[in-house]
């Protein structure tokens, strides 16, 4: 880089803030040590208030930030832009701030800079100071963490790579419980349910009790879920079981009454029997059907002899004997025992339909706890039958010969007893069968159920497929906390209290500008005239208005401790100082001055001092000037910033000279203080050309007595009654004495021509 040549590009681009409708500064500096002068209402604490908005990019109070937005967005406009460019054209680095603002809202920072801005100006004055009736307040906390004698970039190195671990580890274990979470909702369970939102990832990585069964299977319940959620429907409801048809057996009491008693044989012989036996269905339906005079046959009507109603007569008596109707008991008995054991059977073969129904719909519900229906054993049921068969076998007997005595006593108490037991069972299983009716009928609650533990089994789920993302993750916390611990013991001995550092700046700088007249009370948190007088609640009746504008000040540099959190911060300081020498004399702005030459002898963290110094006051702004304290200069005029030559001062009477100079060419408008600016030029140059005379003289030797009554009034005010002034007899007067001070000091009038010249280029 060629010598002269700039190191730093900076600009700044202020759009509706306050007066500035539209300000572009850009500009090469030296370095961020820069001065600006400006006149009375050229909209120089617009500047520095939008600085102190800047300074403001990282709060949280939005109500202060809206209230400070409406203060500094032009009254005609809604909407306003602060724009401020730095870049170092030696190592590159650039710094860039873009903040939109809009009345009545907070504003979007859509760049943040680098820099840590600390401004000064009447507003910082108005909340830190004066609110406070120029007391100190004492409610400073929090410490500045430092950097002397420990090197924390290995540490800061490992947490950066534990941070990034953390970051890699968390999403794989998100991606997975993403991937659960997709399945619950194919499955349509409401992401509302209690157990889904469980399904965090503090729920899935940390130890939490969580209540509920460990063995729960996810697989299990989503298939148990999906075939009630179709197939519930499908399902009537499976009928009781009945006894009916068994619970009445009065009819083996009758059998066994009539085999166990005997009986005599008829006197019918032998032959006749057997032709009884054989044909007795026949016998009986030709008795029943013979006319009362047993003159024909009734199957064939041939009209039957003696002989054959002999052998009517003979059946008759058969049929009606004793052996005849134990036969048809017999018969009966066997016919009943028959069908006995038919509906055996057949409610043996329907309770095993039944079984089979309970056992399917049981299957839909796995997750309730559902009895089995009690079966008849088997053997149990071929005994039941082998009684009923030798029952059948005692009948079969007893008709071949009805004299003997045969017992059945032991076959019917096994019966009962297995009716008595079958009865039991049908009782049990049909309250069984009601109960899982009413539960696939209200199926409702146990879907719920059945949902909240598809979410847990879940979590489970996901624990275990993530499981060694979880260890790794968990080891990684660990890691980084005990990193994180070794940072802040290593940075706790470093620590600085802001509160302390705070105090040891502000007394330095009391002893600086007061020499001992004023000192700083540790103990109180107030100011003590002479050593001895505490002025607490007194303030602002013992400093003058001057030393008050000292203490805002020292507040300000010492308050450079409270923006900072970590030592290196420090280095982003950037300070933002609007005219801090308001009602001071010569020696408290010299003080300033070299307060601001030195600035790191009171804040010796900052390792590179960057400020921007506002400023109406000539001296002041030569004074940084001629000490070289700013390494770049500017002016604020009529609404731009120009840059004025190395070395070159400001006289005030030249800056007025120029204003009304302005006028003269109605470039600008007369304002308030014209009057006071012309009466100025001309004490000036009548010092110079006339200086033994008034104001009075020097105007009649000029020729500008009509002037003198607007000069006069204009500084010192009017009456009432006067004519009253306008704007273009502002202009003629202007114009006037232009055209004097061309024949009196032509050399300054050319160099202000030939600067409206270069501005019109």
């Amino acid at each position: 880089m060629a010598k002269g040549d700039k190191i730093i590009d900076f600009s700044l681009t202020l759009k509706n803030i306050g007066k500035h409708q539209l300000l572009n500064f850009k500009e090469g500096v030296n370095s961020l040590r820069i001065a600006l002068y400006a006149m009375n209402g050229s909209g120089k604490t617009f500047i520095s208030r939008a600085f102190r908005l800047a300074e403001m990019q990282n709060t949280a109070e939005q109500n202060s930030m809206i209230d400070k937005v409406n203060d500094i967005v032009s009254f005609d406009s809604n909407n306003a832009k602060i724009q401020l460019h730095v870049k170092n054209l030696k190592n590159q680095d650039q710094f860039d701030l873009n903040v939109e603002l809009t009345r009545d809202k907070f504003p979007r920072f859509n760049q943040k800079i680098w820099y840590i801005f600390h401004v000064f100006n009447s507003d910082y004055i108005l909340e830190n100071i004066q609110s406070r009736q120029y007391e100190v307040n004492g409610n400073i906390d929090g410490y500045i963490i430092g950097k002397e004698n420990i090197d924390l970039n290995d540490d800061k190195a490992k947490k950066i790579k534990l941070e990034d671990k953390e970051k890699e580890l968390k999403k794989k274990i998100s991606d997975k419980i993403q991937e659960g979470l997709k399945e619950l909702t194919g499955l349509k369970i409401s992401p509302l349910l209690k157990e889904y939102k469980n399904i965090t990832f503090d729920n899935i990585v940390e130890d939490i009790e969580q209540g509920f069964d460990n063995s729960l299977n996810f697989s299990s319940l989503a298939n148990e879920y999906k075939n009630i959620s179709s197939d519930i429907e499908e399902y009537k409801d499976i009928e009781n079981i009945d006894c009916v048809g068994i619970d009445d057996v009065s009819f083996l009491s009758e059998i066994q009454t009539k085999l166990e008693k005997e009986y005599s044989k008829s006197d019918f012989a032998e032959d006749f029997l057997e032709k009884m036996k054989s044909k007795k269905n026949f016998i009986e339906l030709g008795v029943n059907n013979i006319k009362e005079d047993n003159s024909n046959c009734p199957f064939c009507e041939q009209k039957l002899d003696d002989k054959a109603r002999d052998l009517i007569n003979k059946y008759n008596e058969f049929l009606d004997a004793e052996e005849t109707k134990l036969l048809k008991f017999i018969e009966r008995s066997r016919s009943n025992l028959d069908n006995f054991s038919n509906q055996i059977k057949s409610d043996i073969k329907k309770l095993a339909n039944i079984q089979s129904d309970y056992d399917r719909l049981k299957f839909l519900f796995k997750q309730k706890e559902l009895d089995s229906l009690k079966n008849i054993k088997t053997e149990e049921i071929e005994l039941l039958h082998n009684m009923i068969n030798a029952i059948g076998l005692a009948l079969e007997n007893k008709s071949k010969d009805i004299t003997q005595v045969i017992s059945i006593k032991d076959y019917i108490e096994g019966i009962k007893k297995y009716i008595d037991t079958t009865i039991e069972v049908v009782q049990y299983n049909n309250k069984l069968i009601a109960s899982i009716n009413s539960l696939k009928n209200n199926s409702k609650d146990y879907v719920k159920e059945l949902k909240i533990k598809i979410c847990q089994a879940k979590i489970l789920e996901i624990k275990n497929i993530a499981q060694e993302e979880i260890e790794d993750y968990k080891n990684n916390i660990i890691s980084l906390k005990e990193l994180n611990e070794n940072i802040l013991a290593k940075q706790e001995k470093a620590k600085k209290s802001k509160k302390e550092e705070f105090i040891k700046t502000f007394s330095m700088l009391l002893d600086v500008f007061f020499q001992g007249k004023y000192s700083f009370s540790k103990s109180d948190f107030c100011l003590t005239l002479n050593n001895a007088h505490k002025l607490k609640n007194k303030t602002t009746k013992v400093l003058s208005d001057g030393e008050k504008s000292i203490i805002a000040f020292c507040h300000y540099i010492a308050e450079s401790h409270i923006k900072i959190s970590q030592a290196d911060e420090y280095k982003k300081m950037f300070f933002i100082i609007d005219d801090p020498i308001s009602s001071m004399d010569y020696h408290y702005v010299y003080s300033v001055s070299s307060v601001i030459r030195d600035l790191q002898n009171y804040i010796p963290s900052v390792e590179t001092v960057r400020f921007l110094i506002l400023t109406h006051n000539v001296d002041f702004y030569n004074m940084l000037i001629k000490n070289k304290i700013t390494k770049d200069n500017f002016i604020l005029e009529n609404g731009k910033i120009i840059k004025i030559n190395e070395n070159k001062y400001i006289l005030p009477y030249i800056e007025q000279l120029k204003e009304i100079y302005e006028i003269f060419l109605d470039k600008e408008k007369p304002k308030y203080h014209t009057a006071n600016s012309i009466r100025n030029v001309l004490e000036s140059v009548g010092r110079f050309f006339y200086p033994t005379n008034d104001l009075h003289d020097v105007m009649q030797k000029l020729g500008l007595m009509d002037l003198y009554n607007f000069v006069n009034d204009g500084s010192h005010g009017s009456y009432a009654n006067q004519k009253p002034i306008t704007d273009t007899n502002i202009k003629d007067y202007c114009e006037k004495l232009i055209e004097v001070l061309k024949e009196k000091i032509p050399g300054q009038i050319k160099m202000i021509e030939d600067e409206n010249k270069g501005k019109l280029k």
